[in-house]
């Protein structure tokens, strides 16, 4: 009996893990499940970080340029970007396809200093599913510059 409790206790814990780590799955459309890459930032519709790799992208900060995590990420459709420019800048942004080839949905707009958030809808630019590198071109801060990421992958399902 008492050989039954103690290989109990372990059989308890390994359910509960595996149980925790389901997060990497999330419902689809159709009700299936669809398994996150877990080479993107988890972020909910609301921006926050849920989790993944959250060493792409660039945080928010109060006084230099900033790329945010799209969210939500993974995306069924349409996935929204927020940066910061501090000061006047001519930015592009882009994503790579799966064939290597760099698209630009916005090239060389002029903004004003602040905070700018853009939608993304990836059936009007035929995407319909994996995951695609975002990034965002400045003029003023070359993508070489030690303190910020300017890209991030996408998940669409």
């Amino acid at each position: 009996m008492k050989i039954l409790k103690l290989s109990f206790i372990p059989v308890v814990l390994l359910v509960v893990f595996v149980a925790s780590c389901s997060d990497d799955v999330i419902k689809g459309g159709s009700g299936g499940t669809l398994m996150i890459d877990p080479t993107i930032t988890i972020t909910d519709q609301f921006g926050n970080m849920l989790g993944g790799d959250t060493t792409d992208w660039c945080g928010s900060s109060s006084t230099f340029f900033a790329f945010n995590a799209a969210y939500p990420n993974p995306a069924n459709d349409t996935v929204n970007f927020r940066f910061q420019l501090p000061e006047h800048d001519t930015i592009s942004l882009m994503y790579l396809k799966t064939n290597g080839d760099t698209s630009v949905f916005v090239r060389d707009q002029v903004l004003a200093p602040g905070v700018y958030s853009m939608q993304f809808s990836s059936s009007a630019h035929l995407i319909y599913s994996g995951v695609f590198r975002f990034f965002i071109r400045s003029k003023r801060f070359p993508s070489g510059g030690d303190y910020c990421r300017y890209y991030g992958d996408v998940q669409f399902y």
